[in-house]
């Protein structure tokens, strides 16, 4: 949920060094067998673009609402049953 994976022009996130090296797309994918992305257009914090990139970098299952916000942080939203019916989903648990 609200994935980046750039510093997003924040000094604290740039400070964190986390950063500092490009991504290895293909040793992800190697390491995880499958992957949801929730991103939200009107995320305040987030470009749209960084969670779209990671979805094709990594081959994600993508799911991009207009009206999450930050998914709860900015929000009076104490539960995103979308995330919880997806991974249900995933794990054979539906």
């Amino acid at each position: 949920m609200a994935t980046y994976y750039t510093d997003l022009g924040y000094d604290d996130e740039k400070a964190s060094g986390y950063f500092d090296k490009p991504w290895n797309w293909e040793s992800v994918k190697k390491n995880v067998p499958w992957s949801l992305i929730f991103a939200s257009s009107d995320d305040p914090y987030i470009n749209i673009e960084e969670p779209r990139l990671i979805k094709e970098k990594l081959n994600a299952d993508y799911y991009e609402f207009e009206d999450k916000g930050h998914f709860g942080y900015d929000r009076d939203t104490a539960e995103f049953q979308e995330l919880l019916e997806k991974l249900k989903e995933k794990l054979n648990l539906s």
